[in-house]
């Protein structure tokens, strides 16, 4: 038998007790969730394992996102907790339980992530760790819940709605709560389809503001990218305070995913352009393929 903690019962009976079905692998799954997998193109993809392959614009970009997240974590309490949105396969959640204290919900509309989420972290984590299958249009958490919450990359696929949506996060901090989100900017997804050759996608992503998911697939299902400044006049309008913005520097994906896909050069080549790549990142870059922002629900 599973033993909820009293952080943990609190948040799910919000919901409604009877309205979550534990899992015997240790997570709980909202009862009637409806996966629409239009919202949700980037779906049981294994982050956690190609973060750690050389050469990729998943590792290469690594650094910029888990620089955001320990900024973030100077400017929060040692206790307190976090909701991971959109958690994936659960690699941000997975380092806060290595690297704090603060206790952690990792959320996402796919049970396949949340199930190799408990797998990695379970039963290591159980005190610490909630694991919910639900649907962030239709979050039942209490208000003013949390101290902060992690949203990667997860926003802009409501973006129609998104001050709506921004309204409902603002409220689940508490007072001086921070929501750190990662946003794909409109142009990263021109350049990266000016190193992929692709006319079509460049005129794609020029007319509608969105990118495709998938270059090798005709069929792939596209996404909203922001423009200079949507996000941060979103943030404004829901009511919270923009503190920071960090840029997700454009060039792994144009070199590893562009370059290195177009033209594929030899290994001696991809690992000395490799730690050329590192250490230009590692300087911050002005051309942001993303944008990473932290703000704060006023206090």
């Amino acid at each position: 038998m599973v033993t909820v903690e009293q952080w943990q019962h609190r948040l799910l009976e919000a919901a409604g007790q009877d309205r979550w079905q534990l899992r015997p692998e240790g997570y709980h799954v909202r009862e009637g969730l409806e996966r629409r997998e239009q919202e949700n193109p980037y779906r049981e993809i294994d982050y956690s394992s190609a973060s750690h392959r050389p050469h990729t614009t998943t590792s290469g970009e690594w650094p910029c996102y888990i620089g955001a997240v320990r900024r973030l974590l100077q400017l929060l309490p040692a206790s307190g907790l976090v909701v991971d949105l959109g958690s994936g396969d659960g690699r941000l959640s997975q380092f806060l339980l290595e690297s704090t204290t603060l206790d952690v919900v990792s959320l996402d509309i796919d049970e396949a992530n949340v199930s190799l989420s408990a797998s990695r972290l379970l039963p290591r984590w159980r005190r610490r760790w909630l694991g919910l299958v639900e649907d962030i249009q239709l979050l039942t958490l209490p208000p003013a819940c949390c101290d902060a919450m992690l949203a990667m990359g997860v926003l802009n696929l409501f973006k129609p709605r998104l001050v709506p949506l921004l309204e409902t996060l603002a409220g689940l901090l508490r007072p001086g709560g921070l929501l750190l989100d990662a946003e794909p900017t409109l142009e990263g997804a021109l350049l990266y389809a000016v190193a992929r050759r692709s006319v079509g996608q460049f005129l794609l992503t020029a007319r509608t503001a969105t990118k495709t998911t998938d270059f090798d697939r005709s069929d792939a299902p596209t996404v909203p990218v922001f423009d200079s400044g949507e996000m941060e006049a979103a943030l404004e309008q829901a009511g919270l305070e923009l503190v920071e913005r960090h840029p997700v520097s454009v060039l792994p994906s144009l070199v590893y995913g562009g370059w290195f896909h177009e033209t594929p050069p030899e290994q001696a080549d991809r690992v000395r352009i490799g730690e050329a790549l590192e250490q230009l990142v590692s300087r911050g870059s002005t051309a942001a393929r993303a944008m990473i922002f932290i703000s704060r629900r006023p206090r």
